[in-house]
């Protein structure tokens, strides 16, 4: 006798949203990847007020930033962590997209703390990696 069809069916429908999440992730032009660890610790309770405040400092910040999705989850430390995904309007000036990238990374190191700012490897396996954090029951996460 099956004593845990109900953890059975939500770990198969979370794992459907989360494909679904990744899939629609993955139709869009991402150019970066973010992970942003901040300087201060920062308890998971403010993910949502962090997350909408790093979003809008990228959207202010990066005019040129059309699309922006940014996923909270603990850290190791139990404190707030963020991955993103960034998509830059395109200027079609060769070497541009390394620069802005030397950019971002700087600007979120200086103003949040320890940032990584990556191209994508692959938009799917990216969008995979980050849709996860669209279905944990501790995360929280921002589209612009």
């Amino acid at each position: 006798m099956d004593c845990f069809p109900l953890r059975r069916a939500m770990t198969h429908d979370r794992l459907a949203v989360r494909d679904a999440y990744a899939a629609w992730l993955a139709c869009l032009p991402w150019t970066f990847f973010l992970t942003v660890t901040f300087r201060e610790p920062v308890p998971m309770h403010r993910q949502e007020s962090v997350t909408h405040s790093v979003g809008q400092s990228i959207k202010a910040h990066y005019g040129t930033v059309d699309c922006l999705a940014l996923f909270a989850e603990p850290h190791q430390s139990h404190n707030l962590h963020l991955h993103g995904l960034a998509h830059i309007v395109e200027q079609g000036i060769a070497g541009l997209d390394q620069l802005c990238r030397r950019d971002m990374q700087g600007y979120l190191s200086d103003k949040f703390g320890r940032s990584r700012v990556e191209f994508p490897r692959g938009h799917e396996s990216v969008a995979k990696y980050v849709a996860k954090y669209c279905v944990k029951t501790d995360g929280y996460y921002e589209l612009w």
